[in-house]
């Protein structure tokens, strides 16, 4: 039900907003109805794996399958805002690393569905690999495409500046970036993926760590600033 929730939020979050109509309203965050559905996919491949369950490695593979399906869906959704509508100076930019993150979670899904390759017979395999790769290689491609839509943002008058807390989007899915590379190394025997993964750990430290910083920073100008007097 997790993911039919997400759903409904977004769609109800457009409703309910009469100036975001359409493509307008697509963005980033509407990436995390497939991060919902590939995190079912996730538990329930590790459940499978210790239960030694058919059924459950089945609905894993079949969830992983769908959220592929959802990621296509919304990635021509939001690409299609960006070509034809564009990124007004106010918009945040940040939430579209969950776009490269959804992508990262749906590799992570896969790797935990090739763990449980002789309790599902859905897919073979190899499919689940070179999807997952071809995945993979989109999502690293997304990466400077995402961090030079950020730097171009901060060149336009009025764009966001300093901390926000739309900046926390960014840390799960360099994160996740980092776990799934590792995971899906691991599971395949590609240790320079594997490698990439565990290095790619301190950047996404290092990212959540100037994060928290701007929020602290923030919290104590917010504190420190003189109230004005009524």
């Amino acid at each position: 039900m997790r993911e039919y929730g997400v759903l409904i939020a977004l769609v109800g979050g457009i409703s309910r907003s009469g100036n975001r109509i359409g493509l307008d309203a697509a963005d980033g965050t509407w990436f995390l109805w497939v991060v919902a559905t590939q995190s079912v996919a996730v538990s329930t491949a590790a459940y499978a794996k210790i239960a030694h369950s058919d059924v459950a490695a089945t609905l894993a593979v079949l969830c992983w399958g769908l959220g592929v399906l959802q990621l296509i869906l919304v990635a021509t959704i939001v690409g299609a805002r960006l070509i034809f509508v564009g990124v007004g100076p106010t918009d945040e930019t940040a939430p579209y690393w969950v776009f490269m993150g959804s992508g990262a979670i749906s590799i992570l899904a896969a790797a935990e569905v090739l763990g449980t390759a002789e309790e599902q017979i859905v897919f073979p395999r190899d499919v689940v690999g070179g999807v997952a790769m071809a995945i993979w290689a989109f999502g690293t491609w997304l990466i400077p495409l995402i961090i030079g839509l950020m730097l171009w943002q901060r060149t336009r008058p009025n764009s966001p500046r300093g901390y926000r807390s739309a900046l926390w989007a960014m840390v799960f899915p360099i994160g996740m970036y980092g776990e799934s590379s590792r995971q899906l190394g691991f599971i395949r025997g590609t240790e320079w993926l594997d490698d990439l993964g565990t290095w790619e750990a301190w950047i996404a430290f290092a990212v959540w760590a100037v994060v928290f910083v701007g929020m602290l920073y923030a919290g104590l100008r917010r504190v420190s600033r003189p109230t004005t007097p009524a």
